[in-house]
């Protein structure tokens, strides 16, 4: 077993932003290694440094941001650091340097909040709409279909009219009068 790496991580927090100064000040604080994603959507190179980390290594930032693009993955990412051993050093908020019972409670409490929050959200979001697609026709198009049927129209040109399928308009016309 090798010994502990301090490896700095970045990547650019705008499209446009030149991380030059971050890798100068990670190196400044003595990272080894210096990992830099090429876009602030991308995590290829931090899933790589995580799959090459072996426990007792540590992760060096120079704030938060740097990490992980919301709060959510933030949590999630210390974490699963957390989980497998390896350490965390945030130049800009120290507070997060160490792995004391009281910070993962607080980051596991933290992500359970916001696992709620999500889903109760969700469940509002849902709350009286039908699920699955919304109807090809409202109602008044569905009964003008009907009565176009009545009157011996023949279903294609009911549903030429109305822009949908022949098929659309048996459903439409089976629904209604059941």
């Amino acid at each position: 077993m090798r010994d502990p790496v301090l490896t700095g991580y970045t990547r650019p927090l705008e499209a446009t932003e030149d991380v030059a100064a971050d890798i100068e000040i990670l190196e400044r604080a003595g990272a080894e290694r210096i990992v830099v994603e090429e876009s602030r959507a991308s995590l290829i190179e931090f899933k790589g440094w995580l799959a090459q980390s072996q426990p007792g290594d540590t992760l060096l930032v120079t704030d938060l941001e740097r990490l992980n693009g919301s709060v959510t993955n933030i949590v999630r990412s210390l974490l699963h650091l957390q989980s497998r051993s390896l350490y965390f050093r945030c130049l800009g908020a120290p507070v997060f340097d160490t792995w004391s019972p009281e910070l993962v409670a607080v980051l596991t409490a933290l992500n359970e909040v916001n696992h709620g929050l999500r889903s109760r959200s969700t469940r509002e979001g849902i709350a009286g709409k039908r699920p699955g697609r919304p109807p090809a026709l409202s109602p008044d198009e569905v009964a003008m279909a009907k009565e176009l049927r009545n009157v011996g129209r023949p279903y294609a040109q009911i549903a030429t009219v109305l822009g949908v399928s022949v098929n659309t308009i048996k459903r439409a016309i089976a629904r209604r009068s059941t």
